[in-house]
């Protein structure tokens, strides 16, 4: 804040109290919703206030000054006292659920005008000259204001201009308003609200006439005192099925559903079967049930309402794999029976899994296609390996070049391929290009040559970036590792050292790309006897799953 005069200031104080005044309660309710500890409360409306006082000129030109202090209250409440980013998500979801007559009650079991005192204290306000009984009377005096806060403060607008009249009174009058419509809502009879209860879990789940959650009370102490401690897994609602995955249950039907679901609401319309996608409703959410129009959810303890027609995160359903001993194996990720073509295979992203139930007995590139054009790789004239286009049955030459192409693959509309281009002292080098398929653009070598060869190029949707097997010795030996290489031409390998050592091989060993997975390549680990010039002949085969951040960059 700029240097005030000290006139300036004094305003600025009647305005910041005034301020105090109405926002308050408002502040002090939702700090209680994030941390529900009165120390940490006390902090964090301190820290808040402090910074409201110091960013006086920015807060006077919001349009909405509650607003600005409930977002401040969240920053500092996470940066300065560790609150997680789920605890102000919830926070927020319950506030939104709260009825207006709860949102109106006023309560706080802070001293509203040591709080004050103290705040004004750290910033430095009070005179370090003022004798006790001064701040005395300046307590009683603050709390003299409390106690006729809507006078006040009316006047302190009137003389110092600041704020909109209209917004604080009504703020201010609305526990007024409160207390008279209170005698009117005390009619409102048991039995009442007992028509709008329903049961969350071991809640039992008051509800007023619009949705809006009242109050809950244990299983045991309503009329579902009888009733199981958990709503089902599966249920049906407006047309949509909704599923809640929770493993740990005895009796969960979803228990073959990915792990990453377990705890998260999703639901799907039509039959399951057949449907690739679904509706994200909620995570960590332990049970849940409906009323009208509404989806209740028991999430971190507490009930919350989310609407059956707001707009859901969608996600695509496929499989997730999994290290099963020696294999990789696949499922399907809402737990259904894996779906593989009629010959058992399985088409994923630009590889063909050959399966055997749900194990990957071989990983093979698939058919490479732009634009209605299939290309391959196949020996030119000189015996060198180049890629070759297949059109309306026509095939021809495409590219070649150096002394053969290693592999390719097509990502986005542009061909990345690696190019065998000399030996220098028996030491091979390739160097690897980018070409784009629509004929906009010219080829281009991304990266710099690099000692050794990059075979079976593939390319990860997931990951959008391109995997292969990396022979960094290829003149000596056939040990391979995963290299990484991103769009912009950034050429790494993955660190798998302390993996392979648990196995001791010939030094000839091998990985195959299967899939990336949540930040994870799964690999196929094959060790085999090999001699320059010829074919490895396997030995055995394992799997690895090698993190895909601790990366090398090649040189």
């Amino acid at each position: 804040m700029r240097n005030q005069s000290e006139p300036e200031k004094a305003v600025w104080l009647i305005e910041f109290e005034n301020l105090y005044i109405v926002t308050y309660q408002k502040l002090y309710r939702h700090a209680k919703l994030i941390f529900n500890q009165e120390e940490k409360i006390r902090e964090l409306l301190i820290l808040t206030y402090m910074e409201a006082y110091q960013r006086g000129e920015q807060l006077q030109k919001e349009k909405s000054p509650i607003d600005w202090l409930i977002k401040r209250e969240d920053f500092l409440a996470e940066t300065k006292l560790d609150a997680s980013r789920e605890m102000l998500e919830a926070s927020h979801a319950e506030e939104k659920m709260q009825s207006k007559e709860a949102q109106k009650e006023r309560f706080s079991n802070l001293d509203e005008t040591s709080l004050l005192l103290e705040i004004e204290d750290r910033l430095g306000i009070v005179d370090d000259q003022e004798i006790p009984e001064r701040v005395s009377v300046k307590k009683t005096a603050v709390q003299g204001v409390f106690s006729v806060a809507l006078f006040l403060v009316s006047m302190g607008i009137l003389a110092v201009g600041i704020w909109k009249v209209k917004h604080q009174i009504d703020v201010l009058q609305a526990p007024f308003e409160r207390k008279i419509d209170l005698e009117s809502e005390s009619e409102e009879t048991e039995d009442e609200k007992k028509e709008n209860c329903i049961q969350v879990g071991a809640k039992a789940v008051y509800l007023s006439d619009n949705g809006q959650v009242l109050y809950s009370l244990p299983l045991e102490e309503s009329e579902f005192a009888d009733s199981d401690l958990s709503n089902p897994e599966i249920q049906t609602h407006g047309g949509w099925t909704y599923y809640l995955p929770c493993q740990e249950r005895e009796d969960s039907e979803l228990k073959n559903v990915w792990s990453e679901l377990d705890h998260t609401l999703y639901r799907m319309s039509g039959d399951a079967d057949k449907m690739d996608e679904i509706e994200i409703i909620a995570r960590d959410v332990d049970n849940y049930s409906f009323w009208e129009d509404g989806i209740y959810v028991s999430q971190y303890d507490r009930i919350q309402r989310i609407g059956e027609n707001e707009i859901f995160e969608k996600k695509a359903c496929s499989f997730y794999a999994m290290a099963d001993g020696d294999d990789i194996v696949l499922y399907d990720m809402l737990g259904r029976t894996l779906q593989t073509q009629e010959d058992g295979s399985l088409p994923y992203e630009d590889r063909v899994f050959i399966m055997d139930g749900n194990r990957i007995a071989e990983c093979n590139p698939a058919q490479r296609e732009y634009a209605g054009i299939s290309y391959f790789l196949s020996e030119n004239g000189d015996g060198e390996s180049a890629i070759y286009k297949e059109e309306a049955g026509e095939e021809s030459l495409f590219l070649e070049q150096g002394k053969g192409i290693d592999s390719f693959c097509i990502a986005d509309g542009q061909m990345y391929y690696s190019v065998f281009v000399r030996k220098r002292d028996g030491i091979q080098y390739s160097e690897i290009y980018r070409r784009p398929l629509a004929n906009v653009g010219e080829t281009v070598m991304i990266g710099e040559r690099f000692k050794g060869r990059i075979m079976e190029m593939s390319y990860s949707k997931s990951s959008g970036e391109i995997y292969a097997s990396y022979k960094p010795k290829s003149w000596v030996s056939n040990r391979g590792i995963i290299a990484v290489i991103s769009p912009a031409g950034q050429i790494s390998y993955l660190n798998d050292e302390e993996l392979r050592k648990q196995v001791e091989t010939t030094g000839n060993d091998d990985l195959q790309f299967v899939m990336e997975q949540d930040g994870e390549v799964y690999c196929y680990w094959t060790d085999n006897n090999w001699k320059r010039g010829k074919e490895p002949e396997p030995i055995w085969r394992k799997v690895l799953v090698i993190p895909d951040k601790d990366r090398t960059f090649v040189e």
